[in-house]
C-alpha cells in the first residue's frame, strides 16, 4: 500500500519537502469469500500505533529530534512522489463471485491521519491540503472475481463434448 502525491507544474511537493510522520488506513473486504492476510505496517522511521489490528495500518513518528524522522518519499519523476505505508496479501474468492477490497482513511472526520513534519502546515493534515488543491483522499477499491481453474475448464469442456457426442450418436441411431 502506497501513498502517492501528484502535483501540478506550479505546486511544491509536500512529501518532497518533509517526511510522512503519521498515517492511518483501513482495509475491508466485502462480497464473496475473498479475504486479506498478513497486513503489515512499514515502520521505517517510526513505529506502529495501538490502532494497528487485523484491518488497520497505523503509523507514527516522534520526529527527527527523537531519532524518528518519519518516512522518506521516493521521487517517481513526472511530478509524483510516493511513500510505502505497508503490505498485505489479497486472497481471491474461491467460489464463483467477486470480492471488493477497499482501502480508506481511518478517520475521515479527523484531519491528521496523514501528516508531515512540515512546520508551514502545522496542525493540518495532508487530507485538507489535498482538498484545498483540488484533490481528495478517496476510498480506493479493487474488485477481484473468482475464475475457474484451467483444470476445471478442461473437465467442463470434456463433459460438454461427451454430452454432444452422445446426442449425435443417439440422433444418428434414430435416423439410421
Amino acid at each position: 500500500m502506497i501513498l502517492r502525491e501528484s502535483i501540478g507544474d506550479t505546486d511544491t511537493s509536500i512529501l518532497g519537502a518533509s517526511n510522512l510522520n503519521a498515517c492511518a488506513v483501513n482495509l475491508s473486504a466485502s462480497g464473496s469469500d475473498g479475504t486479506f492476510l498478513n497486513l503489515a505496517c512499514d515502520t521505517t522511521g517510526g513505529f506502529e500505533t495501538v490502532a494497528n489490528d487485523a484491518d488497520t495500518l497505523s503509523y507514527a513518528a516522534f520526529g527527527p529530534t527523537l531519532m524518528q524522522p518519519g518516512k522518506d518519499s521516493d521521487d517517481l519523476g513526472n511530478k509524483q512522489r510516493e511513500v510505502l505505508i505497508g503490505t498485505v496479501d489479497l486472497v481471491a474468492p474461491s467460489t464463483i463471485g467477486e470480492t471488493v477490497f477497499r482501502l480508506s482513511d481511518f478517520n475521515p472526520a479527523l484531519d491528521g491521519d496523514f501528516t508531515t513534519f512540515d512546520s508551514s502546515v502545522a496542525g493540518l493534515g495532508l487530507e485538507s491540503l489535498a482538498v484545498s488543491s483540488g484533490g481528495s483522499f478517496n476510498t480506493r477499491s479493487l474488485t477481484v472475481t473468482a475464475v475457474p481453474e484451467p483444470s476445471s475448464l478442461v473437465l467442463i469442456g470434456g463433459f460438454i463434448t461427451l454430452g454432444a457426442s452422445r446426442r449425435c450418436r443417439k440422433n444418428a441411431l434414430l435416423d439410421g
